[in-house]
């Protein structure tokens, strides 16, 4: 081998080593990398199973929250704006009322007024009863089930019946006839209203401590047949009895449709409510819906259903579980 073979293989040998003096580090810092990398995957793959499986925790606490926020509003305790004895029924002073029992003019008024005595009946249209104390008034306290007697506005009225002084069998009833009842405290009767034919609303009032003599057939508010067009919303209605229902709807004297019961505190009853097709006279029951209601469980259940029906919201008072 020649003196400039010699050499350049010198050369060629000084550039491999140093090349490979180079690259050896860099493949090691390569090799470093890529661990890293691989590292930095896989604690990027667990970090985000830990974000999942965070949200799905997350979703079911606010599910659970919804849920406990649901049932607290259901508490058992008496909220202020559930009708009771402080925001429902008449505020003295009252006048004592010497008129007619028989109210026969179309918008005839009565208001602030103690209207106790025999039963109030009404023939005529639009009238208005507001602010009127009814005490100790045997039968019906307001009897509207006059052809006439339409547009009847019961409103912020107290109405104490005989209780079970009340004669045998008397079947009584604070009001008995169709129109708006709003916000009336009502007690020591059979029954608090008594829907008759046509449409009607019971809104905010408050029934309860109904009593009777002889075999009463307790219920809060009661349709018989030939009720259409009926709202039952947001009142508070108690029977504290072994029987029968604060909401009773049955066909004994005809068909009874679109009845919307919501919002509504029941407690109590055989059952808390009924809806029952088996009447002497039949006709369908047909619209019956039963809608976010708080219910305090009757002697035997909460519901006696013998026709088809809307049943959605409904809650237990205690538990606010669904019913």
């Amino acid at each position: 081998m020649t003196d400039r073979s010699v050499w350049i293989a010198a050369v060629d040998n000084a550039i491999a080593e140093a090349i490979s003096e180079a690259v050896t580090p860099l493949n090691a810092q390569i090799n470093s990398l890529q661990l890293t990398v691989t590292d930095l995957q896989n604690k990027l793959t667990v970090a985000m199973e830990t974000i999942r499986v965070a949200t799905e925790t997350i979703a079911v606490d606010t599910a659970t929250i919804l849920d406990l926020q649901a049932r607290l509003a259901a508490a058992t305790v008496l909220r202020p704006e559930w009708p009771n004895a402080t925001n429902t029924g008449a505020k003295g002073p009252f006048t004592p009322y010497t008129g007619p029992r028989n109210i026969t003019v179309a918008g005839t008024v009565l208001q602030n007024l103690d209207l106790s005595g025999g039963q109030l009946v009404i023939k005529a249209a639009d009238v208005v009863i507001r602010n009127c104390m009814f005490n100790g008034t045997s039968w019906y306290a307001i009897r509207a089930d006059d052809p006439a007697a339409n547009n009847l506005i019961v409103k912020d009225c107290t109405f104490k019946g005989p209780g079970t002084g009340a004669t045998t069998n008397t079947n009584t009833a604070a009001i008995y006839g169709r129109g708006k009842f709003v916000n009336n405290d009502i007690s020591g009767f059979e029954n608090g209203i008594s829907f008759v034919d046509g449409p009607a609303s019971a809104i905010g009032n408050y029934i309860h401590d109904l009593a009777d003599g002889g075999g009463p057939h307790y219920d809060g508010i009661e349709c018989h047949g030939g009720q259409h067009d009926i709202l039952i919303e947001g009142n508070h209605v108690e029977v504290l009895h072994s029987q029968t229902s604060t909401v009773f709807l049955k066909n004994d004297f005809g068909p009874i449709t679109n009845v919307m019961v919501r919002k509504n505190r029941l407690i109590g009853g055989g059952y808390t409510v009924y809806a029952d097709n088996t009447g002497a006279n039949g006709g369908a029951l047909t619209g019956i819906s039963f809608v976010d209601n708080v219910m305090g469980k009757g002697t035997y259940g909460y519901a006696s259903l013998r026709v088809s029906t809307t049943w959605t919201g409904n809650v237990d008072m205690n538990s606010g579980n669904p019913i």
